[in-house]
């Protein structure tokens, strides 16, 4: 999540910010496929990541996955995606890279605390608690401890599944309209 939210916020902010990609709508390489890249670096870093953790894990640790590994890493992967579009929204509000790695990092940070990634979110307060359930990263966490800890499948995880797939298209839409490869 922060790897997708602070990293392409900062990456495009840095690149709109210096006008490099103005410079690149003058060259023989369409920006999408300028972007595409840089989408598909920070996904490559995201598995490896995934992998890490997993590996030490696992392995250096003695943990145990109790449902399907390659379903886990496929559902954090796609969850990605969710982050990556908001990182394309910060990018595209922002002024500066600056302001952007500021503006995502305020947007992690109580997101972590209240998604449930370090305590439960059923010891918020009703009312923080409903707010929680319905960020994105909430579905996304709760999919990911149902494999890992309860052997979840993908029939299990409908609902959270649905939702970020909701989340995706939603920030997806969202990225679409205000972002814009030249700065007027």
């Amino acid at each position: 999540m922060q790897s997708g939210m602070i990293g392409i916020a900062a990456t495009i902010s840095t690149l709109k910010e210096k006008r490099i990609l103005k410079r690149l709508s003058a060259t023989p390489l369409p920006i999408w496929k300028f972007l595409l890249a840089e989408v598909l670096a920070h996904l490559v870093s995201t598995i490896i990541q995934i992998l890490l953790v997993l590996f030490i894990g696992l392995v250096m640790f003695g943990g145990n996955v109790y449902g399907s590994l390659p379903f886990l890493i496929l559902v954090g992967f796609i969850g990605n995606f969710v982050f990556l579009n908001i990182g394309f929204i910060i990018a595209a509000i922002s002024k500066t890279s600056q302001s952007a790695q500021s503006l995502a990092s305020g947007m992690t940070t109580p997101m972590m605390f209240l998604s449930g990634v370090f305590f439960s979110r059923e010891d918020l307060p009703d009312g923080v608690r409903k707010f929680a359930e319905i960020l994105p990263l909430s579905p996304l966490i709760d999919s990911l401890r149902a494999i890992s800890l309860k052997g979840a499948g993908i029939t299990d995880l409908k609902s959270e599944l649905f939702l970020i797939m909701i989340w995706t298209l939603l920030t997806f839409a969202i990225a679409s309209k205000v972002f814009k490869f030249r700065e007027e």
